[in-house]
């Protein structure tokens, strides 16, 4: 983490907005945009589709990403504070998001 966090959209893949408190400065540096304030907030269970970004330092960051959309126009290079001062992270990969679905209650015991 590199300082304060804040409210910023994450929006499903199926269009649904949600509210999501991260690093500030993680998401204004990959361009999320802020949360209103009667949003709410991102289920459990869902694991949002993010960016994965690596300093030299080897030190890596993972930044939700606000829409699926968003993962093509990520930028290339970001610089982010790091130990009192910043660093270059280069983007090494993206994930979509996953949504973890609850197993059924068959009554079985296993």
């Amino acid at each position: 983490m590199a300082g304060g966090k804040s409210w910023f959209i994450y929006t499903l893949d199926d269009g649904t907005p949600f509210a999501i408190n991260m690093d500030t400065t993680n998401g204004q540096a990959v361009g999320n945009g802020a949360a209103a304030t009667n949003t709410r907030t991102l289920p459990r269970g869902v694991k949002p589709r993010r960016a994965r970004y690596k300093a030299v330092t080897g030190e890596v960051r993972l930044i939700p990403v606000q829409a699926a959309a968003g993962l093509a126009g990520l930028p290339a290079t970001i610089t982010l504070p790091i130990e009192g001062s910043t660093a270059l992270f280069s983007l090494v990969g993206t994930k979509g998001e996953v949504e973890k679905k609850s197993q059924p209650n068959t009554g079985l015991l296993l």
